[in-house]
């Protein structure tokens, strides 16, 4: 289930990586997560007047590092993520650190 063959070529990562990096890509959510976050990260700044003016490129990445942060402060909500992991996608988290999943038949 998870790699552990960490010594690997560049060429073969890329090909390990590109089906994974397709789903990625074809994952239609993340659009409106990241888009509805950015323009709320934007209209709240001009709110607030806490906004200096620059390229809106350089807001975009603030807001997609901003909510990076709110990720790594722990505000993903983790039961409910577990949740969404055996409901949608039949994989049950057995063990957290080091992450074990079962996959549900």
């Amino acid at each position: 289930m998870f790699r552990e063959d960490y010594d690997i070529s560049d060429e073969e990562f890329e090909s390990v990586t590109k089906y994974f990096d397709d789903d990625l890509d074809n994952w239609t959510d993340y659009d409106s997560i990241v888009n509805e976050f950015v323009a709320f990260y934007i209209a709240s700044g001009i709110k607030h007047h806490a906004l200096w003016k620059g390229a809106l490129t350089g807001h975009i990445n603030g807001a997609v590092e901003t909510l990076s942060a709110y990720f790594l402060d722990k505000r993903c909500n983790v039961e409910t993520m577990k949740k969404i992991l055996k409901e949608k996608y039949k994989l049950e988290v057995i063990n957290d650190n080091p992450l074990e999943l079962k996959i549900i038949k």
